[in-house]
């Protein structure tokens, strides 16, 4: 398994890590297992992380993350600069993650939280709407409600009345941190919806993202968020759609 280092901080851009295997890949690339990372793995609707691994002469670029949900083991996956010069099983290495990408993710992510936390915490759509799945990609962000009973229309006004709800919170500047919880009787009843039955066996309890003001209200999360919600900057929802009782609003930052 691979510590996770990403969980700890997502503010860390820089660290150190003992290869564990390097593994060429039928398509040329490479395949770089590390004791530890601070690579964030695609997951959770959240672009992997992108950067530079390095020792010495030999320099490793990351293109993509994936985490094998089977072993624990992250793979980073790129090419090496030149062929003549790569890893080898307990070399010491450097990490360099690109701080512009982490962050714009990061970005994202949070902000489809924050949309979360308008609909269902702040204007009690709790009763009428379930959240589904979420893509926090900066190409092509959105997140997905499903509506509760028979709900055949949304509420008039409810979509700007998400925006407003949302563009406030990002200027009040509320804290945001995530937080590992293992006595799941702490998760608010309203957040128990979002916990799937594999997140209550999680050994080390369930991560849930709390935000300042919102006590009845978590979100699990198992992705990098920034840690006080002006961090997000300019919000807007680009467009929204209700089919077979599927909400989806798809939103944009500058």
């Amino acid at each position: 398994m691979t510590t996770a280092v990403y969980l700890q901080d997502p503010y860390l851009y820089t660290g150190s890590a003992e290869v564990v295997e390097v593994v060429c890949n039928a398509d040329g690339n490479h395949t770089v297992i590390l004791n530890q990372t601070i690579f964030y793995p695609q997951g959770g609707g959240q672009p992997s992380d992108q950067g530079v691994i390095s020792s010495g002469d030999a320099e490793f670029l990351v293109k993509k993350v994936l985490k094998d949900r089977s072993s624990g083991l992250i793979n980073h996956i790129g090419s090496f600069q030149s062929n003549d010069r790569q890893f080898k099983p307990k070399d010491l290495v450097n990490i360099i993650v690109n701080q512009e990408r982490r962050l714009l993710n990061a970005r994202y992510h949070t902000a489809g939280h924050v949309i979360d936390l308008a609909l269902m915490g702040r204007l009690n759509g709790v009763d009428d709407w379930e959240s589904g799945s979420g893509n926090h990609d900066p190409m092509g962000a959105y997140v997905e409600y499903k509506a509760r009973g028979d709900i055949t229309n949304i509420k008039e006004g409810l979509i700007n009345d998400i925006e407003v709800t949302v563009k406030e919170l990002i200027t009040i500047g509320l804290k945001s941190q995530c937080r590992l919880i293992k006595d799941h009787s702490l998760i608010p009843k309203a957040s128990m919806s979002m916990i799937s039955p594999d997140m209550l066996k999680l050994p080390d309890g369930i991560r849930m993202h709390r935000v300042e003001g919102f006590d009845e209200y978590w979100i699990p999360c198992g992705g990098t968020l920034v840690s006080n919600l002006n961090e997000i900057g300019m919000f807007k929802i680009t467009k929204h759609s209700f089919k077979k009782g599927l909400l989806r609003i798809c939103y944009q930052l500058a």
